[in-house]
């Protein structure tokens, strides 16, 4: 498993320095946040701070869009340390452009077909908010719903073994990651999530049948 471990943060460390990947870097600070957060708060010790944070990984990430683009009308802005792009490179244009068009079809949503105006391709760089904007209300509050009751049902479970605590802290940090990208979407990525996901629902009876045998 320790191998495993390096070889994830030694990748992680060449997408951020070699690459300049920010969504790399938030993936990993995420990642050591909610490692030590569950750590020393148990969840299952802990189940109002944990209900709260399932819910923020759903709702922060609108909560999210509504405050960069409220920062972004400021005219603040400069070069973030280390990566080669501003704080507001232009996600707030594309936020702000799909909102115009939500607000015309809340419950049905624009679709995926729609031509952003403010980007050269369809990528609305928030999960959350793409099942928002895409699908409408409607589906988004019956996938919050599927998905806060599917992280609150890990709180009894994060801290059974070593992989379900390394499986859910990465669960959380690709959910907050999300924020600013569509990791949590990309198809190339849900093999990743699914494994993450089972670890954490199955892991721990697994290797403790097989540390038996």
């Amino acid at each position: 498993m320790g191998f495993f471990v390096v070889l994830t943060l030694l990748r992680t460390g060449t997408l951020v320095l070699w690459h300049l990947a920010r969504g790399a870097f938030s993936a990993l600070f995420f990642f050591a946040c909610f490692y030590f957060l569950f750590r020393y708060l148990r969840p299952e010790k802990h189940k109002k701070g944990f209900a709260f944070l399932s819910f923020f990984a759903v709702f922060g990430s609108l909560l999210f869009v509504w405050t960069y683009v409220q920062l972004s009308k400021t005219g603040f802005n400069m070069k973030m340390p280390l990566f080669y792009k501003e704080v507001f490179s232009g996600r707030e244009e594309i936020w702000t452009e799909v909102w115009n068009m939500l607000i015309e079809r809340p419950l049905t949503g624009i679709g995926s077909g729609y031509e952003l105006k403010s980007f050269f391709e369809y990528n609305m760089h928030n999960a959350m908010y793409d099942i928002l904007v895409v699908h409408g209300v409607i589906v988004f509050a019956i996938s919050a719903y599927i998905i806060i009751s599917r992280l609150m049902q890990m709180r009894d479970r994060v801290m059974d073994s070593v992989y379900t605590h390394i499986a859910a802290s990465a669960v959380f940090a690709i959910f907050f990651e999300s924020f600013i990208d569509m990791d949590l979407m990309w198809a190339d990525y849900t093999p990743v999530l699914l494994f993450l996901l089972y670890t954490v629902y199955h892991g721990a009876a697994l290797w403790s049948e097989e540390g038996r045998s």
